[in-house]
């Protein structure tokens, strides 16, 4: 008896990446003598991930290429960098695509354009802002001169009234120049059409013009959550400072969080401490005068931090920031965010400077250095004093009445 079997064989679809050229210029123009860079997309239209190389070849041979790696699915754009062409005309380069490095799976042609350098060009402008009813429109432009000699330019905002505004100045070639139009507030509601013109003084002549949308509304009034802290050292000392917004104020220990509409302000920055003479003493530059822990005087042997307030550090979005001396006020707020105070800190242990005599009779009249903030000091004592003490006498700062050991031999 002859038994049989049975036998499946399941035949299943090979699955491979397919890179295709997806995107590429067909004509590319651009200026004599001058570098320039050929943008393509790559695309994995195939079912399993790879690594994909582009490559451009020039009319001359030269090979420019990049490579990136794509999932099933994703397309990615490349952007290589070409050599200068010298002679006007026009070429045939080739793009390719290859799986990995090597095995090539698409191709393309294209014509690179090459022409005498020309043009003043508005490269760089918004083409829509946004702007409340009480707000200036603010903006910047970026204008290029193409041309191989130096143009006079004339920049023209055509406003929704027909008023126009001007701005005149010369450009190198090659160039690009940043210019800051501004328009006062409108105050009405809508949306506006201005005009942007950029004229060749020079040669008497329109280059470019582009239209710019301006939408007025009345702004939403959103609440912003703003936290106050210090960074530099730990606590003790402790910081306190008054924080005020436009809906909102405190004086208290940091951190402080706060809510605003618009505005924030921080000052009457406090350091205190409850250290024991033993743990030193903290001292602080607030608004240009020393405060100090008022509990005594340091002596020379007692270890001193010096601690100075140095800048404000904000994480936040707003329009313009202003410090005076300690006092920092923000304004246009639109982010949740935070703002900390940044301390630095030397420390003094036992303080030790040499003086300088000034006057010897009965008193002696000598002069010092403080180590601390730097003040120099005149004090007088009698010289017996001083011969008894061995020409060594421990002096309070008068600036910020830290005590040192002075020697005078």
């Amino acid at each position: 008896m002859v038994r049989s079997k049975t036998i499946t064989i399941v035949v299943r679809k090979r699955v491979e990446a397919k890179i295709i050229i997806s995107k590429y210029p067909t004509i590319l123009e651009v200026f004599r003598g001058r570098p320039f860079n050929v943008k393509f997309s790559l695309k994995n239209v195939g079912e399993l991930g790879c690594y994909a190389t582009g490559k451009v070849i020039d009319h001359r041979g030269y090979e420019y290429s990049d490579s990136v790696t794509l999932l099933p699915g994703e397309e990615r754009e490349i952007s290589v960098s070409a050599i200068k062409i010298d002679v006007e005309g026009s070429y045939k380069w080739t793009i390719r695509a290859y799986l990995d490095t090597f095995k090539l799976q698409d191709e393309k042609t294209f014509t690179v354009v090459v022409k005498k350098p020309e043009g003043i060009k508005i490269v760089e402008y918004p083409k829509e802002k946004t702007v409340g009813l009480e707000e200036a429109v603010v903006f910047d432009v970026k204008v290029r001169n193409n041309y191989e000699e130096m143009k006079t330019v004339r920049l023209e905002l055509v406003d929704h009234e027909g008023e126009v505004r001007k701005k005149e100045f010369p450009i190198s070639p090659d160039t690009t120049v940043l210019k800051e139009f501004y328009h006062p507030k409108i105050g009405k509601e809508g949306t506006y059409t201005w005009t942007l013109r950029a004229v060749n003084v020079t040669d008497g002549k329109l280059e470019d013009s582009v239209t710019i949308k301006i939408i007025v509304k009345k702004p939403e009034k959103p609440k912003y959550t703003v936290t106050v802290d210090w960074s530099g050292f730990s606590k003790p000392p402790y910081v306190k400072a008054y924080v005020q917004s436009d809906i909102s104020r405190r004086r208290d220990f940091l951190p402080i969080t706060i809510n605003t509409e618009g505005w924030l302000r921080v000052s009457e920055i406090v350091l205190t401490t409850r250290r024991p003479a033993t743990e030193g003493y903290v001292w602080q530059i607030e608004q240009k005068k020393w405060v100090y822990s008022k509990s005594s005087y340091p002596p020379p042997d007692t270890p001193v931090s010096l601690i100075t307030f140095r800048r404000y550090s904000v994480n936040l979005s707003y329009k313009s920031k202003k410090v005076s001396d300690t006092v920092l006020t923000l304004t246009g707020v639109s982010s949740n965010g935070s703002v900390t105070l940044e301390f630095s800190v030397k420390r003094f242990g036992r303080r030790e400077v040499k003086g300088e005599i000034i006057e010897s009779n009965e008193t002696v009249r000598f002069r010092w250095k403080c180590p601390v903030c730097g003040k120099v000091n005149e004090n007088v004592e009698d010289k017996d004093r001083l011969e008894a003490l061995g020409w060594k006498v421990a002096e309070m700062c008068k600036k910020c009445d830290v005590q040192s050991y002075v020697y005078l031999r």
